[in-house]
Formats: C-alpha cells, sequence, structure tokens
C-alpha cells in the first residue's frame, strides 16, 4: 500500500505543480491567430462542413484532433480556454505515461527525478500547455507510444499491440511529422531484433500504420493547401540548440551529481560486475528515445541542404517524451554505478534536483508573466488594462478590463463570436452611448456610417508610425 501510493502521490507533485501553473498562465494570455484558427476548424455544425473546412487546409494538419473536438463541441461549449485547458491536460498526461513506463524499467527514484528535470524545466512543454493547438495531443501520443512499444517480438498481449497500432495512428492523424516518428519506431525496433530472423524482426505494426497514414496523407494534401505555413523559421545554429538546452537546464545535472560524488560510495568491483538483465529488453525503447531526439537535427541540416524548412520547435515536441527517458535511464546508471542507496542520501538525492526544478519553473512562470504584463505588451495593453473602455472597430473585438464585448450589429456575427471565448459579450452600436468613455481603434481614419454618438472624440492617434491603425478617445459629453 505505501509503495502504490508512493508512484501515484509524489509523481502528482510535479505533474499537478505544471498542470496548475500553465492553468494560472492562460489567464493572462490574449487569443492568437494560430487558435482563432482551430476554434475555426472545429466549430461547424455539420460534418459536411467541417470536412470542408479541414481541406481547405486553414488548418495545414491531420483531421483528429480537429474530429474530437468537432463531436465534443456538438454536445458542450467549447471555447478557446477549454480548448487550452485541454492541452495542459493531454500534456500531464503523456507525463505521466512516460513516468509509468520509467519506474518499470529504471526504478522509482530515476524516474521521477526524471520526470520532474524535464516536465518542470522545458520551455516548450510550458509554452503549448498554454495554446489552444493541437500540440499538447501530439505530444500524449508520442508518450503513449513509448509507454507500449514491445521490447521484443513476443513480449505484448494482442490487446496491448492494438492500443500500441491505435497510438501510432493518433500520432500520425495529429500532426504531419507524426509519420515521421512513426517510421523511426519500426527502424528502431526491426534494428534491435534483426538477430532473431526476418520473421520476429519485421515491425508489421509499423509498417502497417505507415501505410494508412501515407495513403490518408496522399488523401489530404491533395485537396488542402497550406494558406498559413509559408512565413519564415528561424534556422540558425542558435535556434538548433535552442531545441535541445531548452528540454532542461545543463547545470541541473550537478545538483545529482554532487550529492552522489558526497553521500554515495564510490561503486565497488562487485557493483561494476553486476549483470543489467534488461539490457536487452531496453534496447528498443533506448533506440527510439536517441534517434527521436535526433529528429530536430536531421530537419535543420534538411533546411540547409535543400529548400524545405520545416524547422519549428513545436513540431518535435515528441522529443521532450524521449528526453524524458534518456534522463531517467542515465540516472539510473550513475545511481548504479554509486552502489546502494541508504534513506538520507536517496532523500537528498529527490530533494535537491526538485527544489532546483521547482524553482525554475516558477521563475520561467514569473518571465512569462512579464512578457504578458500590459505594461511591456501593447497588444495585451489592448486586452488588459482595467481603467478604460475599449472598442475595435465596427465588426471587430474590443474589450472593458477582463469583459470582452463585440461592437456589431449582425446577429449571425454576434452569435458566432458569442461561441468563439466565454469572455465575449456582443454590444450593439446604440449601447455605446450608455459608455462614460471608451476607445475607438479602426483601420483608416473614417468613421463607420452607423457610428453616430454623443461624444466627444480626440483627434486620431495612430498606434506606430507606419501603422495604418488609429486610435480615438470617446468622453461623454457632460449637460
Amino acid at each position: 500500500m505505501r509503495r502504490t501510493r508512493q508512484y501515484f502521490v509524489l509523481p502528482a507533485l510535479p505533474i499537478a505543480s505544471f498542470l496548475a501553473g500553465a492553468l494560472y498562465l492562460q489567464r493572462g494570455k490574449a487569443p492568437w491567430v494560430d487558435e482563432c484558427y482551430t476554434y475555426y476548424g472545429i466549430t461547424h455544425e455539420t460534418f459536411g462542413s467541417f470536412v470542408d473546412s479541414i481541406c481547405s487546409g486553414i488548418n495545414f494538419s491531420p483531421p483528429l484532433y480537429f474530429l474530437l473536438n468537432w463531436i465534443f463541441q456538438l454536445i458542450f461549449s467549447v471555447p478557446i480556454e477549454t480548448l487550452r485547458i485541454e492541452s495542459a491536460l493531454w500534456i500531464s498526461l503523456g507525463a505521466f505515461l512516460i513516468f509509468a513506463r520509467c519506474a518499470k524499467l529504471f526504478g522509482f527514484l530515476s524516474s521521477f527525478l526524471g520526470l520532474t528535470l524535464v516536465l518542470l524545466q522545458s520551455n516548450l512543454l510550458i509554452e503549448q500547455a498554454m495554446e489552444a493547438r493541437h500540440y499538447g495531443m501530439f505530444f500524449a501520443a508520442s508518450c503513449m507510444i513509448l509507454f507500449l512499444l514491445p521490447s521484443d517480438a513476443e513480449s505484448n498481449s494482442s490487446s496491448r499491440k492494438t492500443l500500441y497500432f491505435v497510438s501510432l495512428l493518433a500520432l500520425g492523424l495529429t500532426h504531419y511529422l507524426g509519420i515521421v516518428f512513426c517510421a523511426i519506431a519500426g527502424f528502431a525496433r526491426f534494428w534491435c531484433l534483426r538477430k532473431e530472423g526476418p520473421k520476429s524482426a519485421l515491425p508489421l505494426v509499423e509498417i502497417s500504420c505507415s501505410a494508412i497514414l501515407a495513403g490518408s496523407y496522399l488523401a489530404l494534401l491533395h485537396k488542402q493547401s497550406s494558406h498559413l505555413n509559408t512565413w519564415g523559421k528561424d534556422n540558425s545554429i542558435e535556434a538548433l540548440l535552442s531545441q535541445y538546452l531548452g528540454c532542461a537546464a545543463p547545470l541541473s545535472v550537478l545538483v545529482i551529481l554532487i550529492p552522489m560524488l558526497i553521500f554515495l560510495p564510490h561503486s565497488t568491483s562487485q557493483n561494476l560486475k553486476q549483470p543489467d538483465i534488461k539490457n536487452k529488453s531496453l534496447a528498443p525503447l533506448l533506440t527510439v528515445s536517441a534517434l527521436w531526439i535526433l529528429v530536430p537535427f536531421f530537419f535543420w541540416v534538411l533546411s540547409h541542404i535543400s529548400p524545405l524548412n520545416l524547422f519549428q520547435e513545436r513540431y518535435f515536441i515528441p522529443k521532450e517524451a524521449a528526453f524524458m527517458i534518456l534522463v531517467s535511464f542515465g540516472i539510473n546508471k550513475l545511481k548504479r554505478r554509486f552502489g546502494e542507496l541508504k534513506p538520507l542520501p536517496a532523500r537528498i538525492l529527490l530533494l535537491a534536483p526538485c527544489l532546483v526544478s521547482f524553482g525554475i519553473f516558477t521563475l520561467n512562470a514569473k518571465r512569462t508573466l512579464f512578457s504578458l504584463d500590459p505594461s511591456v505588451n501593447y497588444h495585451h495593453w489592448l486586452l488588459i488594462k482595467k481603467d478604460q473602455r475599449k472598442v475595435i472597430g465596427e465588426k471587430s473585438l474590443g474589450y472593458q478590463g477582463d469583459q470582452h464585448f463585440l461592437l456589431t450589429i449582425e446577429p449571425e456575427l454576434q452569435s458566432a463570436c458569442t461561441k468563439f471565448s466565454s469572455k465575449i459579450n456582443c454590444m450593439e452600436n446604440d449601447n455605446l452611448r450608455l459608455l462614460d468613455n471608451f476607445h475607438f481603434i479602426s483601420s483608416d481614419d473614417e468613421l463607420p456610417k452607423t457610428f453616430d454618438i454623443p461624444h466627444s472624440m480626440t483627434p486620431a492617434e495612430h498606434l506606430s508610425e507606419n501603422s495604418p491603425i488609429v486610435i480615438r478617445t470617446y468622453f461623454k459629453n457632460l449637460p
């Protein structure tokens, strides 16, 4: 009972901290264009409209994430805030699956440290936990693959193999690069099992899945055209380094190594000769993890030798799961070299990295909040500032404190925008007469013809030197 409680309560601490931090940071983040396209991709009344949306390429992705959320929104209201919570839950679930797999292979201590060090320090995971996008589900599907990955040709039951096949399909149907990670899993298993004979080594599950995904991709890409993925992507050496240094702070290894050097006995010859009975069964998992880690490097090289540039950090989020496994494995190897752990050194080894990881997570959260603060981010100033009432153009979004409203006279537009976010309230033109003051932001110097209210108006002021956007402040005329 005590061991079961340890396996579930202690890992819940970093996962719950990550989830709570992500939910708190989501409150200060304004919706951005990709999230708006996500919302568009799932809010359709009929299946035909949904298919037309997917085939349009406005969301240049396979349909699984959008299909599941489209079905869900037929029953419940799904604003952007709910989609963000879903992303954080997907990542939390995936992290727990990685811990559960590592705990069986490397023991509780190594797995807990691997989970904590990566989950609480990964920049990519916390960024995607704040987004209403499909990358959280992409991460969870990759974690499910690593959780179910067969260690040999005969180790898995038929139900487990079925779940593994479903996980491979889910990964490939969530993002187009999913087929790359699926193919790597098949190659790694073939390579590790090749000595058992061609029949045992042949990765039929991965081959079947890749064939289905390839056919699905051809059908989708024949109709889809990327309207959005034409922006430049940074493929500098600094961007490559950030792909890996953003997983966890390199100096974190010191808070594990130093306690080992101080408190733990050096390994004796007897310890060094202890056979590792799991080496053979570990080979497929470690090989897949190592190759997944190298995927960003491969696409970085590809971006320099060909016109194809897909080097974008969030496209490679499965590498975070692989990094958790490799970190857990490395800690386990170190622990074996230093011999058996006594209770006190074990607690120190457990506590020190956790404190450092929680500290780094808190610091990153504070840094993120600072970047979203209205005083340093003009966009968020428009969204969050509470001492002004704001109206942004006709048929555009406006904000009054943390209550969003829309100035429009079209009922259909009102209905669509109230579904977009739970914070949006519609406002008709006549209701502006009741406001004491507000801002009006438009794309040119002309006011809408329907805009006729008894307020005094300040001169139009451009938001920036080259911007066509102007802002006016209105004050209600005193009697």
